[in-house]
């Protein structure tokens, strides 16, 4: 038997040489000639140091990321976090499966079912209740200091009218529209500063029916109001004692009888007839200044009347009640 040719040193040289086409089948593996890093890949995640991840499989293709489940409201803080990337963290690489680390969540501590607590002093100051006012201070505040002067000055006006050796028509002039402007004054302090009380109301309807009761029955008795003029005077005087009563009646009752915008009216008319009658002797034409004031005087007299039937008649329900 013949035995075949002894080619070795050339079949290895064309192995070796052929090893490098395309074709001819891979070169055998050498474990001990790959180095160590090719069976870890690393990731640079930016702003933090390189760190091996351990590699999924061998195949080179691009791993098929599976679907992500929508997360559920319900779900904890660090479940959410697994699934959701951090900011300015690089892409994985193809077939490298990273984890983010969760974020420092806290979740809210259960509040215990407590009373609710005092409001903080802050909110405080920023509520709308004024605070309290003392009594004492509202007693004695401005307007009701001007009220009572007004009680005060209406003696005076008698005392310069029916002076015995003639009447001071100038002074009594001057302190009569001085005692006016204390009733507009007091009322607008009162409302325009919150210090209105029940004492004040009392005093305003005191103080009015004094002057204007006092000051007509001395304009009477020096002349200046007479004839049948008396009787516009004392209609006037007659009204306002009749709702006074019925002030205090129903006031036994707890119920308040407001003033009326007649009521309003009324007093105003009255007080310039009164102050017409007064500078009549003072006017170049006496007659015309008094036949002005006597005018005014009656049409008062009529606006009295209609205030005093609306008060009558606006309270008849309560005359009986117990």
């Amino acid at each position: 038997m013949t035995s075949p040719p002894n080619n070795g040193p050339a079949a290895n040289t064309n192995t070796s040489g052929d090893s490098n086409n395309e074709g001819d089948g891979a070169p055998a593996a050498d474990p001990a000639a790959k180095p160590a890093s090719d069976a870890m890949r690393s990731i640079e995640v930016e702003g933090e140091p390189s760190a091996p991840v351990e590699t999924i499989g061998a195949d080179p293709r691009p791993a098929e990321t599976p679907a992500q489940p929508s997360p559920s409201p319900n779900a904890a803080p660090n479940a959410l976090a697994e699934t959701t990337p951090l900011p300015g963290a690089r892409a994985a690489a193809p077939g490298v499966e990273t984890k983010q680390p969760a974020p420092d969540i806290a979740a809210p501590a259960p509040q215990p079912a407590t009373a609710p607590s005092a409001p903080l002093p802050h909110t405080q100051a920023h509520t709308s209740q004024k605070p309290p006012i003392n009594p004492t201070a509202v007693h004695f505040s401005l307007p009701n200091i001007l009220t009572l002067s007004r009680c005060g000055m209406v003696l005076l006006i008698l005392i310069l009218l029916v002076w015995p050796w003639g009447p001071f028509m100038t002074g009594a002039l001057f302190l009569f529209g001085l005692a006016a402007l204390t009733d507009w004054l007091d009322g607008l302090i009162a409302r325009t500063y919150n210090l209105t009380s029940d004492l004040g109301r009392m005093l305003d309807h005191i103080a009015d029916k004094l002057l204007v009761g006092v000051t007509m029955l001395a304009l009477c008795a020096i002349g200046v109001i007479d004839g049948l003029n008396v009787i516009a005077a004392a209609s006037i005087l007659a009204r306002e004692i009749a709702i006074s009563g019925l002030r205090e009646h129903l006031g036994g009752k707890g119920i308040v009888v407001e003033v009326t915008q007649v009521a309003k009216w009324k007093t105003t008319f009255q007080m310039v007839a009164l102050a017409a009658l007064m500078a009549a002797p003072l006017a170049p034409i006496e007659f015309v200044a008094r036949l002005t004031g006597l005018m005014i005087l009656w049409i008062a007299m009529v606006m009295t009347l209609v205030s005093g039937a609306q008060y009558i008649w606006g309270t008849r329900h309560a005359w009986d009640r117990t």
